[in-house]
């Protein structure tokens, strides 16, 4: 992230336009080279959203998707990359594509950003990563308990304990349940903790919000200090010409 931004800050703003074009196709690339099977397959985990997400942002200009994987996505792949759930040898195909695919998530929403491709977020923004977050949220919910009568899946970790046993919740988890069926199929959801789990990344998604503003700030005040040292050896020299 921190090479390509380096040397693409001082390109033209088509350049650093056609390089994040140039990514989300890459990233549409790398992600279906790997052959995947089933329903557990489909790209619905948020990182794997955020390929396909991303590609239709940066290539069609869609705000709405560009900052909800801007607030959303850069937040699970910090914690995909943190807390990984693979189990497999770390130098497999498997495991380098899991990288690649989550440090993919993480770097081209805040290039797009840092390059201006895309304008700082303002709070209306915001509201559009929340509104698509929650349509996200809903349809993983709905699909993790229709799919399970066939086979078992676990869209953004909504379904299983994975997320519960981690913060010793199981209880929580599996004492709160609404199930019923309809045409022979059972319909469960773990109403409390999937409730707690978006309210607790909505709530993850604004404390974002301000580390991104802190970066801001910072980036700001070290400009406002180049351009202030620049101007004080243009005064120096202007005073020793008189």
């Amino acid at each position: 992230m921190f090479p390509i931004y380096f040397v693409m800050r001082r390109k033209t703003q088509n350049d650093k336009t056609l390089l994040m074009v140039f990514l989300a196709f890459a990233g549409v690339f790398q992600y279906f080279y790997m052959r995947r099977i089933g329903l557990a397959a489909l790209p619905l985990h948020l990182c794997n959203t955020a390929v396909i997400l991303l590609f239709f942002a940066l290539v069609f200009n869609i705000k709405s998707f560009f900052y909800f994987s801007y607030f959303a996505n850069v937040l699970g792949a910090i914690a995909a990359i943190i807390l990984p759930n693979y189990s497999t040898d770390f130098f497999s195909l498997t495991v380098i594509h899991f990288g690649y695919n989550h440090l993919y998530a993480l770097i081209v929403p805040i290039l797009g950003v840092a390059l201006h491709v895309f304008p700082r977020p303002i709070l209306s923004h915001m509201y559009k990563a929340i509104l698509v977050f929650t349509v996200y949220f809903i349809v993983v919910v709905s699909l993790n308990a229709w799919f399970n009568n066939y086979n078992n899946v676990d869209y953004f970790f909504a379904y299983s304990d994975y997320l519960t046993d981690m913060f010793n919740l199981r209880e929580l988890q599996y004492l709160n349940i609404v199930s019923f069926g309809y045409r022979g199929l059972t319909f469960t959801f773990y109403w409390l903790f999937q409730l707690l789990y978006y309210l607790a990344f909505v709530f993850l998604m604004f404390a974002s919000w301000f580390v991104y503003d802190a970066s801001y700030q910072f980036a700001d005040q070290r400009a406002r200090l180049r351009e202030k040292q620049k101007q004080m050896r243009v005064d120096y020299l202007n005073l020793l010409e008189l």
